[in-house]
């Protein structure tokens, strides 16, 4: 196209924040935390709020139609106060049902809300991201589950 400005398609420019505005639900604590934290090193302006799926679709459409995406984020395994006691008795039953075999890194919860706060997600809206390994849709063997 004659005239038209190159586009910035670099990781630098997909995904720079700055004079953007990250929301994190559920940000005072765990992952929520870790990617309270993490936004801003790419440039974001931070929100921390709670969370609650009725809030999250009832946010969308109040604010879709202002250009402003809603999305939520739902993270597997991370370590955290909350999975402390899971860990310390299940650990290894929750990484062998996890098709990656792990459970997640806060970097890996970062990268997600990044994109979706920056240019590269602006068209992403009304999404729920699974962050955990595959396990939401595995069919692991999940027998500590059910124990007594």
């Amino acid at each position: 196209m004659a005239g038209a400005s190159p586009r910035d398609f670099s990781t630098a420019g997909l995904f720079d924040l700055r004079g953007r505005t990250a929301l994190v639900t559920g940000g005072s604590s765990g992952i929520g935390l870790e990617m309270a934290k993490g936004l801003p090193q790419n440039g974001a302006r931070v929100i921390i709020a709670s969370r609650s799926r009725k809030k999250l679709d009832a946010a969308l459409v109040e604010l879709g139609p202002r250009n402003i995406t809603v999305n939520a984020v739902a993270p597997g395994f991370f370590a955290s106060r909350m999975t402390r006691f899971v860990f310390e008795r299940y650990l290894a039953d929750i990484e062998a049902d996890c098709p990656l075999g792990r459970i997640g890194e806060p970097e890996e919860i970062v990268g997600v809300v990044t994109y979706l706060a920056s240019r590269a997600g602006s068209h992403t809206t009304g999404v729920v991201i699974p962050v955990d390994g595959g396990t939401s849709i595995s069919k692991g063997r999940r027998d500590w589950m059910n124990e007594n």
